[in-house]
């Protein structure tokens, strides 16, 4: 089942296990050699003008400076906007199943890259290209980042692009995950406990749809009494979840997904700042 996977996943990623599957970030200086071929289809023009989403703009949106230069990144939040050409040690880690993370020189909503994640087709097992990193709060997080679905077909399962990870005893791994699925977007909780026990999900909720083929700025953050999500600064999204005060708490940026198409997501400007 995926979600034991998941939390098998995510000891890996916390422990750090000597694994090149997670420690080698040779590769990523160049934008994949191919697309996968369901994807062949659906070019990616450069640098899309953000448009508001249904929900209407709210004059009250968080209000975060722009995330396009690491040298802006305030002291006690974590940037990347993957312009410097290297991972390095910004990611605790990373994991690539059937998957690939790639720089991309050609469309990016900060020069000169963007970070692509593609996963292949044609089975359900679970697949992902993704970025880990250990933050050093654990009160609440909020992070903005832009990111761009390079696809228009309908996916049968979750797409996972951004997760919020935590643990506190005795949860062994807790997931806050913002995912789209057929038209929709969602946002989804798990939590993986200590006596083996899986409350997956714990609660999950639909709401409007992310664009595709088009970048879009997502502000996705969590005082882990609440949960929030914005599309282009509007609210689209916000319930009560979770409940519980974490220990340690990180962020999952790619994407993770048992669906059986191949899939292909960019990200540029993350932040993530302590609330």
């Amino acid at each position: 089942m995926r979600f034991l996977r998941t939390a098998f996943s995510s000891a890996i990623v916390v422990g750090l296990a000597a694994c090149s599957l997670f420690t080698d970030f040779s590769g990523l200086d160049e934008p994949p050699a191919e697309v996968p071929d369901a994807l062949a289809d659906s070019p990616a023009p450069t640098n899309d003008d953000a448009s508001s989403s249904d929900a209407g703009t709210r004059p009250d949106a968080p209000s975060v400076s722009d995330t396009g230069a690491s040298s802006s990144c305030p002291e006690g939040s974590f940037c990347d906007d993957f312009d410097d050409g290297g991972m390095g040690d910004k990611w605790t880690a990373l994991r690539l199943v059937q998957g690939n993370l790639a720089f991309d020189t050609t469309d990016f909503q900060s020069a000169p890259r963007s970070l692509r994640s593609t996963v292949t087709g044609g089975n359900t097992d679970e697949r992902t290209a993704s970025l880990h990193r250990s933050l050093p709060f654990t009160k609440g997080v909020r992070c903005t980042f832009q990111v761009r679905i390079n696809s228009d077909i309908e996916s049968s399962d979750y797409i996972d692009i951004f997760q919020v990870t935590a643990a506190a005893p005795p949860v062994n791994a807790y997931q806050l995950r913002l995912y789209f699925t057929g038209k929709t977007a969602a946002v989804r909780e798990d939590f993986m406990l200590a006596d083996g026990g899986c409350l997956c999900p714990k609660q999950e909720s639909y709401f409007n749809p992310l664009p595709r083929k088009k970048w879009t700025k997502v502000v996705f953050e969590t005082d882990f009494e609440e949960a929030r999500a914005y599309f282009d600064d509007a609210l689209v999204f916000k319930a009560p979840y979770t409940g519980f005060v974490p220990t340690s708490m990180g962020v999952v940026v790619g994407i993770d997904t048992d669906d059986p198409l191949a899939w292909d997501v960019q990200y540029d400007d993350l932040r993530c700042d302590p609330l």
